[in-house]
């Protein structure tokens, strides 16, 4: 890369970076994290003598205390735990008083059983509730109680959900493939790292990135510059590919920045425990039909989420080359990016089905490992997640390609 260029870029960053509305989002995103993160100060727990403990250090005791029990059980150990579980359970209610707040005997007998009888309690559902129940009734049910998007719309998804069909046939197949006994270990801090990720890169993260993005185009139209710029040696095409680069280093620093926050914090909190449980043992995953651990699924939605914001920024390139001011780009850029989040299963199945392909639902990437949807694309049926990466990537390169050509065919319409 030669030093014009390498100029050019860092120009064209720096005009992003010091656009005032840019820097009032930063202060937005900045105010959502510390939100997030005051989670961590306001901890308690108790120890066996019913000493109070607050912040990293309840998060560190609960964590020690809950992961001497971590492992998998199969059935003659599970049998053998739930027995203790029980016997703790039942002393904790004989000493408790009354007061829920203080609730002694939680904190003596049953704190360190928390996380294996969660998880025991998940790997018993799979084995006597979901395999049973969608043998009987398929998914309406299962999808009822899970969360899942589109549940409350059950009756345009009840051909798709019953009993025999090919998505129930083969979610059942999933199901009963899991590798059991589960993989328990005390999970709250990834749990937590994905929820708080995964909003963080919907909401601020992506808005960030769309306003940011929206006048990389449409401001050089505002300001006349279009025509002289493309009039120079370099306008017609090291300028437009810089500007480009620019928009896509901004995103992916912008993404980097917030993965590395979210991450760093929670494990620095937490540590790396739940690396290893399966994900069915985390509260937001508990339904779902992949046999992963709960590492692999971090990795997935960063994964899921980068391809996203790489096809977010080229949507905002392609909407600030066709837009003549940046103001007039946030209406229709703000329409594609965030609309698709809105569920029309009500409407129609197949239109919900193609807005889940959508950059913001690549970006919200928990939401498909936990149920799967499958597409059927000449005659095979591919899972939402090959299909959505695939998307992804070929929209970002695509769009790309119709902003750069966008932008250039100024100076022939002018």
């Amino acid at each position: 890369m030669c030093r014009i260029t390498r100029a050019l870029i860092k120009f064209e960053l720096k005009k992003i970076a010091q656009r005032r509305i840019f820097l009032i989002l930063l202060l937005v995103f900045a105010a959502f994290a510390a939100y997030n993160f005051a989670g961590v100060a306001s901890r308690y727990t108790y120890d066996s003598s019913l000493n109070r403990l607050t912040g990293i250090a309840a998060i560190r005791y609960d964590r020690d205390t809950q992961n001497q029990y971590a492992g998998r059980y199969g059935n003659a150990e599970a049998a053998e735990m739930r027995e203790r579980i029980n016997a703790a359970a039942e002393r904790a209610r004989s000493e408790s008083s009354e007061d829920m707040l203080i609730y002694e005997g939680r904190w003596k007998y049953f704190l360190q059983y928390e996380t294996v009888s969660d998880g025991l309690s998940r790997q018993n559902a799979i084995e006597d509730f979901i395999i049973p129940e969608i043998k009987s009734n398929g998914l309406i049910n299962i999808y009822a109680i899970s969360g899942a998007r589109f549940f409350q719309f059950a009756d345009n998804w009840k051909p798709i959900l019953a009993a025999g069909s090919p998505y129930s046939e083969k979610l059942l197949a999933m199901y009963e493939n899991l590798e059991l006994p589960l993989a328990i270990e005390y999970n709250l801090g990834f749990e937590n790292l994905v929820k708080s990720l995964e909003s963080a890169l919907l909401f601020p993260a992506a808005a960030i990135l769309a306003i940011a993005l929206a006048p990389v185009f449409s401001d050089e139209y505002g300001a006349g510059m279009a025509p002289i710029l493309l009039a120079t040696k370099h306008g017609k095409r090291r300028l437009i590919k810089c500007k480009i680069i620019a928009a896509y280093l901004f995103a992916i620093g912008l993404f980097l920045l917030t993965a590395l926050l979210y991450a760093g914090f929670y494990l620095l909190a937490w540590g790396a425990s739940g690396a290893g449980a399966s994900i069915q043992t985390i509260e937001t995953f508990r339904f779902s039909p992949y046999g992963i651990a709960a590492w692999q699924a971090l990795l997935s939605i960063l994964g899921m989420g980068f391809l996203g914001f790489m096809s977010i920024a080229s949507v905002a390139l392609l909407v600030s080359a066709k837009t003549k001011n940046s103001y007039n780009a946030l209406i229709p850029l703000a329409a594609i990016v965030f609309l698709p989040l809105i569920d029309i299963s009500r409407v129609s199945v197949a239109i919900e089905k193609i807005l889940l392909l959508f950059p913001i639902n690549a970006v919200a990437a928990a939401d498909m490992l936990r149920f799967p949807i499958f597409y059927n694309i000449g005659g095979m049926s591919l899972d939402r997640i090959v299909l959505s990466a695939v998307v992804s990537a070929v929209a970002a390169a695509a769009l790309c390609a119709m902003a750069y050509r966008a932008f250039r065919a100024y100076q022939a319409r002018n």
